[in-house]
């Protein structure tokens, strides 16, 4: 007794990919980093500027059906069938030359692909975790407070 607990055991967060100007909510795995305390990364607690690891599955599909390309993927390995109706399905004149446009700018740095190669994500928790909104966004566990 004589113990408050304030927390929201979220797993799940709004992410976003600044470059590509998309967000995605996706599964939140594991926090691995946190510059103040090693004991916020070892109860996986959730604070401003912690960095996570997210899964990358999300992102990958948006990538995959936005520019028709295979996003992560080692060089020739098979795609399964839905995949591969995805990135190969037969398109009109119009919408081919859409995607071909867009395929011109589809350059992803190697660092981010080999992430998502491995399926996971490296980012920093969202800075305005301090505030109500971020909470709900992203948190696991909050930190608990004592009473006096």
């Amino acid at each position: 007794m004589g113990k408050k607990y304030r927390a929201l055991r979220l797993d799940t967060g709004n992410f976003s990919w600044g470059s590509e100007a998309v967000a995605r909510k996706t599964r939140i795995i594991d926090v691995v980093y946190n510059a103040c305390n090693n004991e916020l990364v070892r109860t996986k607690t959730l604070v401003k500027n912690a960095i996570v690891v997210i899964d990358a599955a999300p992102f990958r599909q948006w990538y995959e059906a936005h520019y028709a390309l295979p996003l992560g993927r080692k060089k020739g390995a098979k795609l399964s069938d839905a995949e591969e109706a995805i990135i190969n399905r037969k398109r009109s004149k119009k919408t081919q030359a859409k995607y071909t446009e867009r395929q011109k700018e589809s350059k992803v740095e190697q660092a981010l692909l080999d992430q998502v190669m491995t399926g996971r994500l490296l980012l920093p928790s969202p800075p305005g975790l301090a505030s109500a909104e971020g909470l709900t966004a992203t948190c696991w566990r909050a930190r608990s407070s004592s009473s006096t």
